[in-house]
């Protein structure tokens, strides 16, 4: 008598799709193994990027496991959404760093800025003889900020943005600034994050206040600062707007910095540090690998809480 299939495996996909990954042509066969509602497709994997789409009901924020040939890899979900006004993932290497958010808000470096191998690929290490001009390509509300810094230096700026000295908003290091109305209103993060090692740092502000979040969860939250940063056009990294940050003394090194014009939730927050970014149901995102892969076969395999997609590359 034959055994019945396992009710684990819902469904056996073989695909045979011929692409080019870092310049090498490879066969993969895709493998879907799911009896949850909740689950995701990977679509392709091409070159060092894979698109999955999420079919599930409830947005993706971690995968509890991705890893190539078992091992795991430094990745990252590309954010795509209206909301995101600036995107420098400093991927570049050389040159100016590019807006990868499509408002076309690139920035040149200055003289003692350099780039170099960073969180996730290339960043910048900005150093200490200048400000870094930023200008956005028009005036933006700016709600979300979040990025990686690494530093030992003891005061300045990561970043700030300003409509002169009516609003400015300013992250020095792990505190937060805000200029607004001719007034000053600080926030500073508990602990000590100055020790050169990567950490992750968010900000929030609209109207129901203002929180920092460091590493892992909001650190420290202030109801009072409830004021929207409307009209925001231009900014520095590694500068003071005017009031509350000055220059860093010594160097910062950046990466993966982004701007939004709308408050991330929590878990949004939290995904924005796991994964790179929130996949929302019924929505395709891009995962851009920054680990080299060598050429011969590779194996694929993503799980979250819900499904697991696998991916077999062969070399052809």
């Amino acid at each position: 008598m034959k055994k019945a299939i396992t009710p684990v495996i819902s469904l056996v996909m073989l695909l045979l799709i011929t692409v080019g990954l870092v310049g090498i042509t490879y066969t993969f066969i895709q493998t879907s193994l799911t009896t949850q509602t909740n689950s995701f497709r990977i679509v392709y994997a091409q070159g060092n990027t894979i698109q999955i789409i999420n079919d599930g009901t409830k947005p993706i924020n971690s995968f509890l496991t991705f890893t190539i040939d078992g091992n795991s890899v430094n990745y990252r979900v590309i954010p795509k959404e209206s909301s995101l006004i600036a995107y420098w993932s400093m991927d570049e290497g050389s040159g100016p760093m590019i807006d990868s958010s499509g408002s076309g808000n690139n920035v040149n470096l200055g003289l003692s800025d350099t780039w170099m191998a960073a969180k996730f690929g290339n960043g910048v290490n900005f150093g200490n003889d200048g400000w870094t001009p930023i200008s956005l390509s028009s005036s933006q509300t700016v709600e979300t900020i979040s990025m990686w810094i690494k530093t030992t230096a003891n005061a300045g700026t990561n970043i700030c943005f300003s409509n002169g000295d009516t609003n400015q908003i300013n992250i020095c290091g792990f505190q937060y600034n805000a200029w607004y109305s001719g007034a000053q209103h600080t926030i500073n993060a508990p602990g000590t994050y100055n020790d050169g090692n990567w950490h992750f740092v968010a900000l929030t502000q609209d109207a129901s206040g203002a929180k920092v979040y460091v590493d892992s969860s909001p650190v420290v939250s202030d109801a009072s600062i409830n004021f929207v940063m409307g009209s925001l056009g231009a900014g520095d990294f590694n500068g003071g707007c005017g009031h509350g940050c000055s220059q860093f003394i010594g160097t910062i090194t950046e990466d993966d910095v982004r701007v939004y014009n709308r408050v991330l939730s929590a878990d949004e927050i939290a995904a924005e540090r796991d994964i790179g970014h929130q996949i929302k149901p019924q929505e395709a995102a891009i995962i851009k690998i920054y680990t080299p892969l060598s050429t011969g076969a590779h194996a694929l395999n993503i799980c979250t809480q819900y499904a697991c997609q696998a991916e077999l590359f062969g070399f052809k």
